[in-house]
């Protein structure tokens, strides 16, 4: 557990104008006695110590632009990324200490990509299904469920998004993603309809659906949820840099250009444009893979 107390730049000014203190370090140690007082009085004794208390001022030019920052920011960082056992999450926080906005997205990104196999074997569970129509609403239901859980791990829901003037963009993404399915889903549906109709061939038929509805649910999903996350990665560094530049005289224009990346990015339509910048890179890393002899990034064959 920590105890942070804020803006103590003010206040040890402020000793040092009444005449309390005589330098910056005896005001200091003068406000850590008074704190380790304080917690001592609420209870909190087994609390107050140079481990657990921890004295700041949050300021960009005394918490991140110097190379040893004022205070006990340097040791409030360490001690939060010591405390974080998951190794994908200290990367994530250290990514936010050092204001790291398009490496962070990558790191939130690699954290998503991990799930989607989950999400694949749900779907091909569901396209199993030899009847026509369930695997279609099955489909739907886990693709918006895995939307909604990318868009919280990137930290874009609108609970999540606390900014100044960030007020309704985390609503409006949620929108934009639920109203535009990537067009290689609804390419899939297609095909999902095809193969609930090979059902009613004779002997083979239900075999014949199942296999072909799974195999196909399964790829489909891949595609989508890859295209969902890079879409995503590439939002949640335009929004982190935002968020960690925050600057009042600009918010509003920083706001709308990150609307009109979402429009772009999950349009009413796919592009030519969009469905290359969701996949362009994957398919690179992909082919050289195949080149290469690995392909473990393919989707697992069903």
């Amino acid at each position: 557990m920590c105890f942070v107390r804020n803006k103590v730049d003010i206040d040890c000014t402020n000793e040092i104008e009444d005449g309390n203190a005589g330098s910056e370090e005896a005001a200091l140690l003068d406000i850590r006695n008074k704190a380790y007082a304080q917690m001592q009085e609420k209870g909190a004794a087994q609390y107050a110590n140079d481990d657990q208390l921890f004295l700041l001022s949050a300021k960009y030019a005394h918490a991140v632009q110097p190379d040893q920052p004022k205070y006990d920011f340097d040791r409030l960082r360490h001690a939060l990324h010591s405390s974080i056992k998951d190794e994908m999450k200290r990367s994530q926080v250290k990514q936010i200490f050092s204001k790291n906005a398009r490496a962070l997205a990558s790191c939130r990104a690699d954290e998503c990509r991990i799930l989607v196999a989950d999400y694949i074997l749900a779907s091909a569970a569901s396209g199993a299904i030899p009847v026509p129509g369930v695997s279609q609403v099955g489909d739907i239901a886990i693709l918006a469920k895995a939307c909604g859980e990318f868009q919280r791990i990137f930290c874009l829901t609108e609970a999540q998004l606390s900014a100044p003037g960030m007020a309704g963009f985390g609503t409006y993404l949620a929108l934009k993603m639920g109203t535009s399915i990537p067009f290689i889903f609804g390419v899939s549906q297609m095909a999902n309809w095809a193969a609930d109709g090979t059902s009613f061939v004779p002997v083979l038929g239900i075999p014949l659906s199942m296999v072909l509805g799974a195999s196909v649910s399964a790829l489909g999903m891949w595609l989508t949820l890859t295209a969902v996350v890079s879409r995503l990665e590439e939002i949640g560094a335009a929004t982190y840099e935002v968020v960690m530049n925050l600057r009042h005289d600009n918010i509003d224009e920083r706001h709308v250009e990150l609307q009109t990346l979402v429009d772009e990015l999950f349009p009413q339509s796919e592009t030519e444009q969009s469905v290359g910048r969701s996949f362009g890179t994957s398919l690179r890393e992909m082919t050289a893979d195949s080149n290469s002899g690995t392909g473990d990034d393919w989707p697992p064959m069903v």
